[in-house]
């Protein structure tokens, strides 16, 4: 058989709510962004067939995606146990600790692929001193929950029908989009946004997107835990089915040829 490995342009990520006690506080936030090691989970959950990222898919299967040695400075990634010693320091100076854990409610649909991801993640929140109780809820309630940002925290998979920052950044992060289930909202990377935008130079425009993708995962705004890879199998007789960058794109079959 044939094999063909490529981005589905879909991250798993948390959702984080800074308008709801605990998150509210800063802190709080960059607590659990630290306690993520994406490494461990990339191995443990999909057996490498991931990588880590930004907002953006990173190279060989996207184009705007920060560096790996970019990728390894941002919170959360780097040394896992430095990182996790950090968020338990900043854990007991907000007075938490083994004996007294901080309660949270962990929202996530109810769908394997979820709460998979929401088992690792309440299991990395232990770590710190938070215990998660996990939320499963109907994929009928589900959307309506966040838009309503009804949730502390959420594990959420987030799918970009293209590799472009516009198609992730206006839909995901920009203020008053009811996708933003953050709400995150900052003027001056609205102003960015825009600029990338209108920037014809790729290399200047990559240069932008990079500066934002670091600003949002600094600010912890939506942590990204992985981008996940498909392994596309085919029989040698089938010919011309290209794997694309989205789950979405290239299914209809109208190029694709047997030659048996």
């Amino acid at each position: 058989m044939h094999f063909q490995e490529q981005s589905t342009n879909t991250t798993d990520n948390l959702l984080i709510n800074p308008k709801r006690p605990p998150f509210d506080n800063p802190r709080v936030r960059q607590a659990t962004n630290l306690a993520m090691n994406r490494h461990e989970f990339i191995h443990s959950m999909y057996q490498d067939a991931a990588s880590v990222g930004g907002m953006m898919a990173p190279k060989p299967h996207g184009v705007w995606g920060l560096s790996p040695a970019e990728v390894e400075k941002l919170p959360g990634y780097g040394d896992a146990v430095k990182n996790r010693e950090t968020a338990r320091k900043i854990m007991q100076s907000l007075g938490y600790g083994p004996d007294k854990p901080l309660k949270i409610t962990v929202s996530t649909r109810a769908v394997d692929v979820y709460v998979d991801v929401a088992v690792w993640v309440v299991s990395q929140l232990k770590e710190i001193y938070i215990d998660g109780s996990i939320e499963p809820i109907e994929t009928a309630a589900w959307h309506p929950k966040l838009v309503r940002r009804d949730f502390q925290l959420g594990v959420n998979l987030t799918s970009g029908g293209v590799d472009d920052p516009d198609a992730i950044l206006f839909e995901n992060y920009v203020c008053g989009s009811e996708r933003n289930y953050s709400d995150y909202c900052d003027d001056d990377l609205m102003a960015q946004y825009y600029a990338q935008s209108a920037e014809l130079n790729p290399a200047k425009r990559l240069a932008l997107v990079h500066a934002i993708d670091r600003r949002l995962q600094t600010e912890g705004v939506r942590p990204i835990l992985a981008h996940r890879l498909e392994i596309l199998a085919t029989w040698p007789y089938v010919h011309n089915l290209i794997a694309h960058q989205s789950p979405f794109n290239h299914w209809r079959f109208q190029e694709v040829w047997l030659d048996k």
